[in-house]
């Protein structure tokens, strides 16, 4: 009960600072317009609109890559005969939102159950292999190169800024550090003296 109260309460603060956030929109751009100049307030906002459009895309590639390493985890699983491997797949869709901390989870957790279930070592060290497999490919290969590719970002930066805001804020830290390092990369494209950086920053 405790728990629930603590989860519904944390919901209603949300929804209150949402309400607010909404009725701010209609608003914002004439504010913005007055204190900035129309000229200068449209170039705000058109860097506020890229940002939006990149985290969008990043959330919808992420979504994509946790479905299918879920899947695949789970399909294995089920091969191996592993109890709950279905509960098992959603958990690691879950916790492949959280870079690198959450897929050492999702493959721990299993391998931990099959050989509790099993009693077999060989059985118990064919599965970690298969699974830390995918999460490597996935989470090394696949997911660096198309969040690059999409958000225009080189993967080399992406596994920099996970790793520094991983290092200053844990795992909140690792889980806003792409989209933190991408809302950088276009700020720094949009003011001049900061273009180079940019450059470096993207894939290309």
């Amino acid at each position: 009960l405790e728990t629930f109260v603590g989860v519904f309460t944390g919901a209603m603060v949300v929804v209150f600072y949402l309400i607010f956030l909404l009725a701010e929109v209609a608003g914002f751009n004439r504010r913005l317009s007055g204190a900035l100049g129309p000229q200068r307030a449209e170039q705000v906002m058109d860097v506020v609109r890229k940002i939006n459009a990149a985290i969008s895309r990043y959330i919808a590639i992420k979504t994509f890559v946790s479905l299918l390493i879920g899947a695949f985890s789970g399909i294995v699983l089920a091969l191996f005969g592993v109890d709950y491997a279905f509960l098992w797949g959603v958990i690691t869709f879950l916790a492949n939102f959280i870079p690198y901390v959450g897929s050492l989870a999702a493959v721990m957790l299993p391998i931990g159950l099959s050989l509790v279930q099993f009693g077999d070592p060989w059985t118990t060290l064919l599965l970690a292999g298969i699974l830390t497999m995918a999460q490597m490919v996935v989470g090394y290969w696949i997911e660096p190169m198309m969040i690059g590719q999409r958000l225009g970002v080189s993967p080399l930066v992406i596994v920099i800024s996970l790793a520094f805001w991983g290092l200053l804020w844990g795992v909140p830290g690792m889980v806003l550090a792409v989209p933190l390092a991408v809302a950088l990369k276009i700020i720094f494209e949009h003011v001049e003296a900061t273009q180079p950086l940019a450059r470096l920053c993207s894939d290309v």
